[in-house]
Parts: structure tokens; C-alpha cells; sequence
């Protein structure tokens, strides 16, 4: 017992007194008597008692505010509404002012501003909580409010909190600077909005965390059940509701509460309704922070909960700019209220800020879905396009449509909306538009994946916007013959994989380097025979097929660095104006197939890589012309005259069947351009003279191939003869005509000859094989030659048969 008396006299020898100096003995009683009164009458603020993971939270409050310090401190709690901070705050004070002088809690200050003189009242119940204005003391400025509040609780240890802070305003009239308070002073204040705390210089900021599984849960079930755990049988239902709540307590409050005692089909019934209708006293709570954004905040809040989600903020930065919405700074608002988060440099929303998004664009029109200005649910985005009820409302489209579904629409299914800037579609396919002759600024359409704008032969620009469409893998410009150029603007495109620029025959410029298109697979400059210089390709590390044919390219044109295509597996060169393959052609040591055709100048090719499986694919049409009269001896259908009719036995079609071969004797001198054609029952092939100015004074031979591929259009299945027709536009002399039919079946012929239709027997004279060493170059060069027979090798003729005889 006397050790108890020594530590409690030893407690109060330590505590601060009351210095007499110039004040009377009675003053002092007086302020002694009144200091103790409001400790043991200090009011304990009213806090749900189904409270649920506040210790944690508590703990690192008083980490953060060091109580026992006494440096003046001022700690900002911050978080979307519903999260706890005001709770948080209430259980804060109840447990630690008796540690003050005097302390005050001003509650609601948002609201509380907005009346008249709102500002004043609060400044003067600050003033007297802290026992320091007079009941008939009046206060009537906020002036007068601010130089009492740094005069008379400048010597005070106080406790204030400030509830619901949102305007700056608030802060300086009622906590100015610390030295408007005494030693050990500690301010508190809850705010929606980060910044405000910054701009403040709070000594810190906290944000206290979602509910995790486990406590929503336990705060749940208190509401729902009424006990800590829920019944057995709700569990699952449980489950979707915790989910749906994300862990905020004002939701798992209010759900909890509105399902207590519910059957279990009412639970399920509520769950339906709120994957369509949120609740809308959860929805009210937040929609606070929403109605205190300007309105561009307030629109690039809107667009990012309907159409935004996950996506880089640097991307949606650029698309928001290209609308005039200043995102950068827009962002940061939205960040600094917690209506969106930013991780890993991508934009996120808890669920619920996500609803009320979607639940003011709904209210824009309830019953008229054309009056809402954004559009993401499929159901009402199809139902806009298909029956043309858009209006000038609508600001964006979100379509993103499931695998199995398609929408059909036309442009006048856009036409009433004036004010449509963004239009998030993964394809735009505008194949054969003829009055297309600008495309559009792509900042509208920032999700597009593919672009198909073949045959649109009026386009001549494309809007140098298309190089912010990052998610873009497919650009196809074939046969725009109109467009002279592409935009720099495509090497930006890092996701791109195919680029067509097939039969743009027109276009004279593309982009110098195309290195930067890092994931570029399949690149098409077919028929891209006006540009004036190849771009420059080092760096496509992942481009696998090229095509370059009919550019008229020549021995000079093809870039150096087009040899160090690592990953290159096929190039097409057929139809360009070289007479030598570079060596370069060696480094690639990935290639396995390249195409020659109709390269009539090519005289020299260099070793091939040892990858190369074909040189000539067997699927592509070929002809060459030769000089002499030397008919091979697999040819057996022979007539003179300009055609041939053979007859075709009834499985013909469904024996392998791989193309046909012909066989054309001729002599005379063409006229200018002049080509010779065969027509073979309803398809046709032709071989142009590289040369207009050549002279066939001598006998020379047409060689030509017609895949499968070429013939299956004709539906050639139901043909029970085949005629074959020359014709050359320049007199000929008794033209010898030979067409090559099937093998036969005979077994001493390699298996894949029979897929050819029977053509072998005698020729009509026997010829000795012309001497490609001394052959003149006359219309097709040795290569040529050599191709061919290699190719025809590849195909299961040997040597042997091969022969001239």
C-alpha cells in the first residue's frame, strides 16, 4: 500500500500546474475547476459498436500522430466515402482526449460550409470546446475568428479533429499553422481529397485499407445475421455479396442490413438487381465526391469508368488530350479523390466508383438509350446501331462485340451523332469504299485492332493520327491505288503484326526506317512499284514473310540490312527487273521459300541458304519461253493449229490432281506489248514480252503451269474435256500445240506425277535438249532454265524424264 501511495504522489509531483504570475488566486480556481470539469464531463462521441479490424487501423493512426509527443502534429485521413475515416476518427478521440487540455470535434464541415455564415459557426464552436470564448462572447468575422483561435490556443495542449474536409478554405480558417496551438497539440483531419492534405503540409497522410476477406465477412454477417459468421446455407450468397462489395464497410453496412431476415430467393433476387441496378444508398454516398469535380473532371471521370479501365494512363492521356479535356491534370484530381487509382502506370476504380459511373451516364436516359452519352453494354450498342435511334447525347461507343456475334450497321447509323468523339471498336472493315478519300483522326477510335481498307481506290490520305492506335495488329491498304503516301506515324505502331500494301501502285513515299516495328510479321509492298525508295527494315526482328514482287526493283534498289532479316521464312521476289540475286541472300539463314516468277531479267543467282526448302512453290502459276522446238517428251496430246480438245476420264479431278502443263511452238515477230494468253475452258494465263522490241525470227518454245489453286474456282469437277487456245497479237506460222494430260498410272513414273492429267506420249518429232550453256538470253535467261526444270524436279520428275528427245 505505500508503495502505491509513493508512485501515485510521485505521478503527481510530475504533473504540470497553473503558474501564479499576475493573475488573482480566485482567477486561477476558477480556470483549475472548470479545466477539471471538462475532463470528467469530456464527451464521448456516438460510434457503432459492430466494429470490425479497428485495432489495426487504430494502431497505425497513433504510429502516424504521436500522442505522447509534443510537437504540434497534423495527420491527414484520407479514402473514398464509406471507407471508415470518420469512424476511425470518432474511436481515435473517444480513446485519447481525456490526454488534452481541451478537444474538438467539428463534424460534417463539408455541408456545415455551404450554409450562411457556416464557416463562423464552426470557427466558434472550435473556440468554445476549447474552453476559450465566453458565452456571451460574440464572433463576427472570420478574421476576428482566426486571430482568436492563434491568440488564445497558442498555450493550450488541444485535440481537434476536422470531419469531411473540401475546401481549402476550411483549413486555413480553422488550422491554419501549427504555432496557432500549444505544445502537444495534435490536429486530425478526414478528407475525399488527397491533395487538400499536400497542399496543407500535413506532417502525414493515411489511407486506411479496404476490408479484407475475412473481416468483411465478420462486419457482414453482424448486419445480415446479426451474430459474427454467417448461416450455411447463405454462404454462397455470401460470397457474391462480399465480392460485390470489394471490402468497403458503408456497403457491407448497408447490403447487410437491407438483406437481414430475408428468405433465401429474396437474397437472390437482390443480387440479380444489382448486377443491372445498384443500390442506391451506397451509390449516394459516393456520388459526393463525383458532384465536386468540375465538369471536365467529371467527364474524363465518366469516360475512364465506362470505357477506360486498365488501360496505360499515358494511353488514355492521349486520347483525353485529343478531346480537349487536359488529362493529365484531370487525372490527378480523380487520383487525389480516390475515384481512380494508378498502378503500374494503369488506371483502376474500385467496383463501386465503377457503378456509379455507369449509373449517372444511365440517368442521362432511363427509357432512351440515344440520350445517354456513352454507350459500353453491347445489348444497347447494337440496339442504337441496328435501329438508327443515335443522337447528338452521345459522346462515345464502346463496341466490343462476343465471338459469336457480329453487327452489320451503315454510316447513317451515325450520322445524328454530331458529337460522337470517341468510338472504342476493335475492327473498322471498309473494304471497296469508293467515296472514302480521308480516313478519319484515329484518336476517336483508340482500342481498334485491325484496319481493312482493301480497295478503296479513291483514298489518298491516311490521318497521321493512326500511329496512336497501340493496340493495332493489322493495317491493311491493299489495292488503295490512289493513296501516294503513308504517315511516319505507322512505325509507332508496336503491336502491328500484318502491313499490306499490296497493289498501292500509286504510293511514292513510306516511312525510311521500319525498324521500330518490332512485332511486324507479314509485310506486303506487291505492286508498290512508284516508290521511290525501299525503307529501311533493320531491326524487325520478328518479320517471317516478305513481299516485295512486281516493285520493278533492279540490281541496286533492294538495302543492305534486308539481309539481316533473321526471322525471315519467305520472300517473294517474282516480277522485279534484277539480273542478280545479292549475296546477302545467304545470311538468311531462316528463309525457306523464295519466289522468282517472271523475274525475266534474273541471269545469276548465288548459293541459296541451305534452309531453302522451295525456289519455286509448286501453288504459283509460271511460264517461260525459250528459244528452239525441242517439245519435252512427257507431253503426248499434240495438234497444230492455235487449240486442243482432250478428253478426261471421269475420276480425273479426284486423283490428285495437282495443275496442268502446256506446251506452245511458234515463230514470227510480236508487235509492241504484245503478249501471248492461252485459254483453257473458263480460266486463262499470259506471258508479256520483257522486251517489246525483240524478234522471234526463230522457232521458240512456251512453257506454263496453272496450279490447282487457280483452277478450283472454275469448278472444274464437273468438266468432262478440257480445250486449250493460243493466241499471240503478231502473225505465227503454223503453230505446234501440245498439251500435257495425265501420266497413265504408270508405276515406273514417281506417285506424285499422278496427280498430273495424262499427257504423256510421243512428241511429234524427236529433239535433242537445247544447250542452256549456249543459250542467248533471248526472252528468258538461263536461271530461268534452271528453275524451271529444278522446280518441275521438285515435283517428281527426274532428270531422265525431264529430257528433251
Amino acid at each position: 500500500m505505500i508503495q502505491k501511495w509513493r508512485s501515485a504522489l510521485r505521478e503527481v509531483a510530475n504533473l504540470a500546474g497553473y503558474e501564479l504570475q499576475t493573475e488573482y488566486e480566485s482567477e486561477i480556481v476558477t480556470r483549475i475547476v472548470q479545466d477539471i470539469l471538462g475532463k470528467l464531463m469530456c464527451e464521448h462521441l456516438h460510434v457503432d459498436e459492430k466494429l470490425v479490424g479497428m485495432d489495426f487501423r487504430l494502431k497505425k493512426l497513433n504510429s502516424l500522430i504521436s500522442v505522447d509527443s509534443k510537437d504540434v502534429r497534423m495527420v491527414g485521413i484520407y479514402g473514398i466515402g464509406g471507407i471508415g475515416k470518420t469512424t476511425i476518427a470518432k474511436v481515435f478521440y473517444n480513446q485519447n482526449s481525456h490526454q488534452f487540455q481541451s478537444s474538438s470535434f467539428l463534424a460534417n464541415i463539408r455541408e456545415i460550409f455551404k450554409e450562411n455564415r457556416g464557416l463562423l459557426r464552426l470557427q466558434k464552436k472550435l473556440l468554445r470546446d476549447a474552453q476559450v470564448l465566453g458565452v456571451n462572447e460574440k464572433l463576427t468575422t472570420f478574421d476576428e475568428g482566426i486571430n482568436m483561435i492563434k491568440s488564445r490556443l497558442c498555450h493550450k495542449k488541444v485535440l481537434v479533429i476536422l470531419d469531411d474536409v473540401d475546401h481549402w478554405s476550411q483549413l486555413k480558417s480553422l488550422v491554419g499553422k501549427r504555432d496557432w496551438f500549444g505544445k502537444g497539440s495534435k490536429i486530425i483531419i478526414t478528407t475525399r481529397n488527397k491533395h487538400l492534405l499536400i497542399e496543407h503540409e500535413m506532417d502525414e497522410l493515411y489511407e486506411p485499407p479496404m476490408l479484407n476477406t475475412n473481416e468483411a465477412f465478420d462486419l457482414f454477417s453482424q448486419y445480415a445475421f446479426r451474430r459474427n459468421h454467417c448461416h450455411d446455407d447463405y454462404l454462397s450468397l455470401s460470397n457474391h455479396i462480399i465480392y460485390y462489395c470489394q471490402g468497403l464497410p458503408f456497403a457491407l453496412k448497408v447490403l447487410g442490413s437491407s438483406l437481414f431476415s430475408k428468405t433465401h430467393l429474396q437474397w437472390q433476387s437482390e443480387l440479380d438487381k444489382l448486377a443491372i441496378e445498384p443500390n442506391m444508398d451506397i451509390i449516394n454516398v459516393l456520388r459526393i465526391s463525383y458532384e465536386g469535380l468540375s465538369n471536365t473532371q467529371k467527364n474524363i471521370f465518366l469516360d475512364i469508368a465506362c470505357f477506360f479501365i486498365g488501360e496505360y494512363k499515358d494511353f488514355v492521356i492521349k486520347i483525353l488530350d485529343g478531346c480537349g479535356f487536359f488529362a493529365e491534370s484531370g487525372i490527378g484530381v480523380l487520383n487525389d479523390r480516390c475515384l481512380v487509382t494508378i498502378l503500374d502506370r494503369k488506371l483502376w476504380m474500385h467496383d463501386l466508383i465503377q457503378q456509379l459511373g455507369w449509373e449517372i451516364v444511365r440517368e442521362q436516359g432511363y427509357t432512351n438509350i440515344g440520350r445517354r452519352s456513352r454507350l459500353w453494354n453491347f445489348v444497347d450498342v447494337q440496339h442504337i446501331l441496328i435501329k438508327k435511334t443515335g443522337t447528338n447525347a452521345i459522346e462515345g461507343i464502346f463496341l466490343d462485340l462476343p465471338k459469336s456475334c457480329q453487327i452489320n450497321f451503315t454510316t447513317e447509323a451515325l450520322a445524328m451523332m454530331t458529337e460522337l468523339r470517341l468510338l472504342k471498336i476493335k475492327i473498322i472493315e471498309l473494304n471497296h469504299s469508293k467515296g472514302l478519300i480521308r480516313t478519319p483522326n484515329f484518336l476517336s477510335t483508340p482500342n481498334l485492332e485491325r484496319l481493312i481498307l482493301q480497295g478503296c481506290t479513291s483514298l489518298l490520305e491516311v490521318h497521321p493520327s493512326i500511329g496512336d492506335l497501340e493496340k493495332l495488329h493489322l493495317l491493311d491498304l491493299k489495292d488503295c491505288k490512289s493513296l501516294e503516301s503513308v504517315p511516319d506515324g505507322i512505325c509507332k505502331l508496336k503491336s502491328l503484326e500484318t502491313l499490306s500494301l499490296s497493289g498501292c501502285s500509286q504510293v511514292m513515299r513510306l516511312p525510311k526506317h521500319f525498324g521500330p516495328l518490332k512485332n511486324l510479321k507479314v509485310l506486303s509492298l506487291h505492286g508498290c512499284y512508284n516508290c521511290e525508295e525501299l525503307p529501311s527494315l533493320l531491326g524487325l526482328c520478328s518479320l517471317n514473310d516478305l513481299e516485295l514482287s512486281h516493285c520493278f526493283l533492279r540490281n541496286d534498289a533492294i538495302p543492305i540490312d534486308f539481309w539481316c532479316l533473321s526471322s525471315l521464312q519467305k520472300l517473294n521476289l517474282s516480277g522485279n527487273n534484277f539480273t542478280v540475286i545479292p549475296e546477302g541472300i545467304t545470311q538468311l539463314s531462316k528463309l525457306r521459300v523464295l519466289q522468282l516468277g517472271h523475274c525475266y531479267m534474273l541471269q545469276e543467282m548465288p548459293q541459296l541458304p541451305s534452309s531453302i526448302q522451295e525456289y519455286f512453290v509448286p501453288d504459283n502459276e509460271f511460264c517461260i519461253l525459250l528459244p528452239g522446238k525441242e517439245v519435252p517428251n512427257w507431253f503426248n496430246h499434240q495438234a497444230i493449229g492455235s487449240s486442243i480438245t482432250i478428253e478426261l476420264s471421269p475420276d480425273w479431278y479426284y486423283s490428285n490432281f495437282l495443275g496442268f502443263a502446256v506446251c506452245f511452238v511458234f515463230t514470227g515477230k510480236p508487235a509492241t506489248h504484245s503478249e501471248i494468253s492461252c485459254q483453257s475452258n473458263n480460266f486463262s494465263f499470259f506471258y508479256s514480252y520483257p522486251d517489246p522490241q525483240t524478234a522471234f525470227s526463230s522457232y521458240h518454245v512456251w512453257l506454263a503451269y496453272q496450279p490447282r489453286s487457280r483452277v478450283d474456282i472454275c469448278h472444274p469437277d464437273e468438266w468432262t474435256d478440257i480445250k486449250a487456245s493460243f493466241e499471240i497479237n503478231a502473225p505465227i506460222n503454223g503453230p505446234i500445240i501440245q498439251l500435257k494430260e495425265n501420266a497413265l498410272r504408270n508405276h515406273n513414273i514417281n506417285m506424285l506425277l499422278e496427280g498430273w492429267i495424262s499427257m504423256f506420249s510421243l512428241p511429234i518429232e524427236k529433239f535433242k535438249m537445247p544447250d542452256i550453256d549456249k543459250y542467248d538470253g533471248t526472252g528468258c535467261s538461263k536461271t530461268h532454265l534452271q528453275l524451271f526444270f529444278s522446280n518441275l524436279g521438285s515435283m517428281g520428275l527426274t532428270q531422265k524424264q525431264m529430257a528433251f528427245t
